[in-house]
C-alpha cells in the first residue's frame, strides 16, 4: 500500500474511532471477535498520534481494523449529519498532519542550514589555530 493511501487510511480510522467513541481495548476485542490477530502494541501505534505518518504492515495491521471499524460504522447506520462531521473530523486530522510535515520538513531545512554554518564555523577556528601556531611556533 502506498504511503499517501495508507496515511488516508489511518485517518480515515482515527475519525471512525472518535466517531464511534471506541477505545483502543474496544478495537482490539472487536478486531479478535472478528476472528483477526492483531497485537495490543499494534492496535495502540496504529491510533497514536502521528501514527499517519508511520508505516505499517496492511495486511496484519491495517486490513483487519478498517474491515472490523468500517463494519460497525455500517452497522450503526452513520446519518448524514454524522457522515458531514466524520469528514469535517478526517479533514481536520488530515490538515493537522500536513502542517506537522510543513513543521517537519522546515524545520529539517533549518537544521541543514545550521550544520553548514558550524562547518564553516569550524573551518574558520581551523585556519586561525593553524594561523596561531605559526606565529607562536
Amino acid at each position: 500500500m502506498y504511503q499517501q493511501e495508507q496515511r488516508e487510511v489511518i485517518l480515515q480510522l482515527k475519525t471512525i474511532k472518535i466517531e464511534l467513541d471506541l477505545t483502543n481495548q474496544d478495537i482490539q476485542e472487536m478486531v479478535e471477535n472478528a476472528g483477526y490477530s492483531t497485537s495490543h502494541s499494534s492496535i495502540y501505534r496504529l491510533f497514536a498520534e502521528g501514527s499517519e505518518n508511520r508505516t505499517f504492515n496492511y495486511r496484519t495491521t491495517i486490513q483487519p481494523v478498517f474491515k472490523v471499524l468500517t463494519e460497525v460504522a455500517k452497522s450503526r447506520k452513520v446519518t448524514d449529519i454524522d457522515e458531514t462531521i466524520l469528514q469535517a473530523q478526517f479533514d481536520a486530522l488530515k490538515a493537522e498532519s500536513l502542517l506537522k510535515d510543513e513543521i517537519i520538513k522546515t524545520l529539517s531545512n533549518d537544521l541543514e542550514v545550521e550544520k553548514r554554518k558550524v562547518a564553516h564555523l569550524l573551518k574558520q577556528v581551523e585556519q586561525q589555530s593553524k594561523m596561531l601556531d605559526k606565529l607562536l611556533g
